[in-house]
């Protein structure tokens, strides 16, 4: 623990990053780069620091600095009412193409493919992955640090709890792959 905690006070001193409040506070800043032909509807906050705590010497709670970026690639649609953490200690990626429904949570350091579909209701946990071409229904929970392979589906109201390879079909709580996708 205490090496944890002299890691985040020393990044917090070198670094002295204010939290983002507002999307236009992460562009002026830097922490938000947009590429082309991005459709952000309103009520999305994207940039600000995600929920990053550590205990203390004295039990308290103490703010992990969020220094990373939030990094959208062209031709991404994002709904309203979703939010964007920048990453912690890396940075948030969405990828190319990629159609994000209202009223979806992206944590830090979260990346998300080219040409993923994530519905609503879907949370993704800080420091997941999702691959390439993949699709998240409606209410998917993604657990923190795991992550989803390409051509996946993953059903509605799905729980992932371990990781999921390529090319599957996956529901439940907690989620089960069914079939692989190539499958007729």
């Amino acid at each position: 623990m205490t090496e944890q905690l002299d890691f985040i006070r020393k990044k917090k001193k070198e670094s002295r990053i204010k939290e983002i409040l507002t999307m236009k506070e992460a562009i002026e800043q830097n922490i938000l780069k947009l590429g082309k032909n991005v459709k952000i509807k309103e009520g999305t906050i994207i940039g600000t620091d995600g929920f990053g705590y550590e205990r203390n010497e004295k039990n308290e709670l103490e703010k992990f600095p969020h220094y990373g970026k939030v990094i959208i690639q062209d031709d991404v649609d994002i709904g309203a009412n979703c939010t964007i953490d920048r990453g912690n200690m890396h940075d948030t990626v969405i990828g190319q193409g990629t159609k994000i429904d209202n009223g979806v949570h992206v944590a830090h350091n979260v990346k998300i493919g080219k040409h993923c579909l994530i519905v609503y209701g879907c949370i993704l946990g800080g420091s997941s992955i999702i691959g390439d071409y993949s699709e998240l229904m409606m209410g998917v929970m993604v657990k923190p640090h795991l992550k989803i392979g390409s051509h996946c589906i993953i059903g509605m109201g799905a729980v992932v709890t371990k990781d999921i390879p390529d090319n599957v079909l996956a529901y439940g709580n907690p989620a089960k792959i069914i079939r692989n996708t190539n499958e007729v």
